[in-house]
């Protein structure tokens, strides 16, 4: 993402062989029952050649049910996190275990990534 609104994603995430060649988001799932779950697919991204603060991954969980009652979609919305790409002018890298803001995306929720991972 390079901005706030997510229906604008950047299509930089490398495709499986039998898709599109770049997407704009991708969906991974996590070990059953596990209330500290780990994600165990890999995501490549292609970042852009010019980097800005604005520049994040935004990242949506989502609570699937596997008990589905009739007429409700059995997913629902548990809430977000984002991951500033530079922080201080530098590359992130390493393992992050970042906080989750619940149901609503905070309005201009990237510009405040220094505080949210503090």
């Amino acid at each position: 993402m390079c901005g706030e609104d997510p229906s604008n994603a950047m299509p930089v995430i490398f495709g499986k062989s039998n898709g599109p060649e770049f997407l704009q988001e991708v969906y991974t799932a996590i070990t059953y029952h596990n209330k500290s779950p780990d994600f165990y697919e890999e995501v490549k991204i292609k970042l852009p050649a010019k980097l800005t603060v604005n520049h994040h991954l935004l990242f949506t969980f989502y609570h699937i049910s596997c008990q589905q009652k009739q007429g409700t979609s059995g997913e629902s919305l548990l809430g977000y996190s984002w991951l500033p790409i530079l922080l201080n002018e530098r590359l992130q890298t390493g393992s992050y275990c970042l906080p989750v803001a619940l149901e609503k995306l905070p309005s201009n929720y990237f510009m405040h990534s220094a505080e949210f991972l503090s």
